[in-house]
């Protein structure tokens, strides 16, 4: 649920549900299909939440759907829902994300937007929001999109272009107060509690309302979705030994020796 609702309620990208817009036909869902509804940038493709989240884009008819990810790489190219995969271990990670997004979208630049403009940072750590706007502002600003006047610069662009979202999951490890977040890019928070109309204090009362909505039918949308196998449950390793297994677990944890699945216990 903390997928869908960074996704739908804090990114607002199209549900699967939606039909994508046509021109031309008869009015009954004849007709040439205008493409896709945009894509998004999902940091931490290999967390339980970024797998959920790249599945789900992938129902929604994104594109591009650019996966980030760690050791869990193998597993993120078993979804088969991101159509870029990039290895945060191998070197300057936004350079890289930048420079293959645009190498396969080779009209975007005469269409004058982005490839996308929408993150999900299911890290929300170790410096990760910064990576995301560097990849953010580079693709919008390579683009040239928001129309500004010649001589403007891209600030300017920036400004009178639709506004880049980041939806972050965690704002509990310590922020650079030095550093800015860059002109065109805001940042939103998921609280799933939401989901069951409890509030966060940053939140109000209307969101958590709004949550808790979506919540009641995603939840009976997501049934449908694992019975049909368009969606894939996350990888679940038992822990044997009862508690004993659940220290063990914690150390391999704090360890970084778990990666791509979720641990329970015996």
């Amino acid at each position: 649920m903390t997928a869908a609702i960074a996704l739908y309620q804090a990114l607002r990208l199209p549900l699967p549900t939606s039909v994508p817009a046509r021109r031309g036909g008869d009015g009954d869902g004849e007709g040439e299909e205008e493409g896709t509804a945009g894509g998004v940038l999902i940091y931490g493709g290999s967390t339980a939440v970024g797998a959920y989240a790249l599945q789900l884009a992938k129902l929604s008819n994104l594109s591009p759907i650019v996966a980030v990810a760690g050791k869990g790489i193998e597993y993120v190219r078993s979804l088969d829902a991101a159509t870029h995969i990039i290895g945060y271990r191998d070197g300057d990670v936004a350079q890289r994300v930048i420079e293959t997004v645009k190498a396969h979208a080779p009209g975007q630049q005469q269409q004058q937007q982005p490839p996308f403009r929408h993150a999900l940072d299911a890290v929300s750590d170790f410096g990760s929001h910064k990576v995301i706007s560097d990849i953010l502002v580079g693709l919008c600003d390579s683009s040239g999109s928001g129309g500004g006047n010649e001589g403007e610069g891209h600030v300017g662009q920036r400004k009178k272009n639709k506004m880049m979202l980041i939806n972050m999951l965690d704002l509990s490890a310590e922020m650079d107060d030095s550093w800015q977040w860059p002109d065109g890019v805001a940042w939103s928070l998921t609280f799933v509690a939401s989901a069951y109309g409890r509030k966060h204090p940053w939140m109000s009362e209307e969101r958590a309302r709004a949550d808790r909505d979506f919540a009641c039918w995603f939840y009976r949308y997501v049934e449908r979705l694992l019975a049909d196998g368009r969606l894939r449950p996350h990888p679940v390793e038992v822990l044997p030994g009862g508690l004993d297994g659940v220290l063990q677990g914690v150390k391999d944890l704090r360890d970084n020796k778990v990666s791509a699945k979720k641990l329970d216990r015996r």
